[in-house]
This record gives structure tokens, C-alpha cells and sequence, in this order.
């Protein structure tokens, strides 16, 4: 039997500090606040509260990103995505600090479930800033190559998905090379396999291209309202479209539509990758 001196203390819970999530948020701004408020505003974030939500994929996560993009990954700035290196990221991110997503009753859209916050303790006093800072560093070093992958793969769907390649009738013209021919029919494929939602979507934004204001009205029927899922599961779909109106800012409607269509490339794009898997396959 182990000594008491050789028995692990028992780690002491970190009292969690009951306030005002607004407060909370201009604490952190000031760089202040406690473990205490931290871990509720996590909760806020499990939550899926608009104003916890909103400032941590915004204020709180933004120097993160931009650090490990222009420190890390070293990346060079893109004009398709935005002035700074960051904004590359941002989807990944997302992604990954808000899984899982799952669907929820009565809902046409995922709601993230923020596990990796979830575990957020603030064991040894640690803030909150410096867990999501080490899991989030952690992750793009760990997935550096892949990320770059799925950068490259993007991008040659990107020059391929159009509106004539994928809803076109004839797709072949005679100064194709048996690459190119290959590559449209296979993102037709790839397309034909989305559900109607990614479908839309990308119809909508990279088809059309449709400025991000028009396209917001087109696709916010698969947008739900944030907050805990008791306060909105019950609304008609006209008292959740309304919810939205009401709170939303002009700027999270905008990074709400980026986000369905960064979702729904990435769909396309591991179908694409699939579908060119299994060609490579038989061929050998």
C-alpha cells in the first residue's frame, strides 16, 4: 500500500466564476479576468452563445492564428483569401477547436460541440488563452504537410469547379489533354456524390459566385441561430430566420457563409481525392 506522502493530491476544481458573458469578454479584451471566468466562458462557447461565440472566433482566436501563420507556417499572403496569412487557416481551425459537429433535431445545419474546450480545467492556473494557444500550435505543427495538401488540392478543384464543368452538357472540347478531361469528369463525380446542401452551396458561391450579401439570403435556410439548443429547438423556421436578423452582425453573417462553403469544398474535395484513389487502384 502506498504512503500517503507517495498519493497523488487530489487536483482541487477551479471554482467557476458566474458572470455576464459581456463582462466577461471585456475582461479579456483588458487582459484580465480569472481561471474562474475563463471556465465560463467556456461553458458560454459549449453553450453556443452569439456573443461568447463570436469573440472567441474573432478577438481571441485571431492572434493566435496570425502567430502560428506568419511564425510558424511561415505562409505567404493570399489575395483569394484575405491580406493576411491568417485567414487560411481559419476553417481548419474552426474545424478542429469546434468538433465535434452534429446534427441537431429539427435543424438543416451542424452545430459544433467544442469537445477540445471542453477539457479546459485551468489545472495549474493556467488561462485559457495559453491551453487554446498549445493544443492549437500542436495541431498545425502536427498537420503542417497535410495542411499544405489539402492547400494544393483545393486549388485544382478551384480552377475545375465552374459552372460549366459541372452542370454543363458537354464538358469535353478537343484541346483538352486526357488529364484535363479526366480531372472535369471526376469533379462531376465529385459533385453528383454532395448532399443538396454542399450542392447549393457550391452552386451558389463558387459556381456563381455570388457576392457573400446575396448569398446569405440564398443559403441561411441552412443557418441556425446560436445559443443553447433549448432556447431555439422548439422555434418555427420564420422565429429562427428571425433570431437571426435580430442578432447577427453583418460580419458573422459573412463568416457564417464562408464557412458553409469552406465546408463544402473540403466534401468536395475528399470525394474528388476518393474518386482519383480508386482510379489509381485499378490501375495497378
Amino acid at each position: 500500500m502506498l504512503k500517503d506522502k507517495d498519493k497523488k493530491e487530489k487536483k482541487e476544481e477551479v471554482p467557476v466564476v458566474d458572470l455576464p458573458v459581456a463582462e466577461i469578454c471585456a475582461h479579456l479584451r483588458d487582459r484580465e479576468g480569472s481561471v474562474g471566468e475563463d471556465l465560463r466562458f467556456v461553458r458560454y462557447i459549449i453553450e453556443n452563445e452569439p456573443m461568447a461565440v463570436r469573440y472567441f472566433m474573432d478577438e481571441f482566436s485571431v492572434p493566435i492564428l496570425r502567430y502560428i501563420a506568419n511564425n510558424v507556417l511561415c505562409m505567404e499572403d493570399d489575395s483569394e483569401y484575405g491580406k493576411e496569412p491568417y485567414v487560411q487557416l481559419v476553417g481548419a481551425y474552426y474545424l478542429f477547436i469546434g468538433e465535434p459537429f452534429e446534427l441537431s433535431e429539427g435543424s438543416k445545419s451542424e452545430k459544433p460541440r467544442w469537445y477540445k474546450l471542453s477539457l479546459y480545467k485551468g489545472e495549474g492556473k493556467a488561462r485559457l488563452y495559453t491551453y487554446v494557444f498549445r493544443i492549437a500550435l500542436r495541431y498545425f505543427c502536427r498537420n503542417e504537410d497535410d495542411f499544405v495538401n489539402k492547400e494544393k488540392n483545393a486549388g485544382e478543384l478551384l480552377e475545375n469547379v465552374d459552372y460549366e464543368v459541372l452542370l454543363g452538357c458537354d464538358l469535353v472540347d478537343e484541346e483538352m489533354s486526357d488529364e484535363e478531361i479526366a480531372a472535369l469528369r471526376r469533379a462531376h463525380k465529385a459533385f453528383d456524390l454532395l448532399r443538396e446542401k454542399d450542392q447549393e452551396v457550391l452552386r451558389v458561391m463558387v459556381m456563381e459566385k455570388t457576392h457573400w450579401s446575396k448569398a446569405f439570403d440564398l443559403l441561411r435556410k441552412y443557418l441556425d441561430p446560436l445559443g443553447p439548443k433549448k432556447a431555439w429547438q422548439s422555434w418555427s423556421f420564420e422565429e429562427k430566420q428571425a433570431a437571426i436578423d435580430q442578432y447577427w452582425t453583418p460580419k458573422q453573417k459573412q463568416d457564417a457563409i464562408s464557412l458553409l462553403k469552406i465546408r463544402a469544398i473540403s466534401h468536395l474535395t475528399e470525394r474528388y481525392n476518393e474518386l482519383k484513389r480508386k482510379e489509381h487502384e485499378k490501375k495497378k
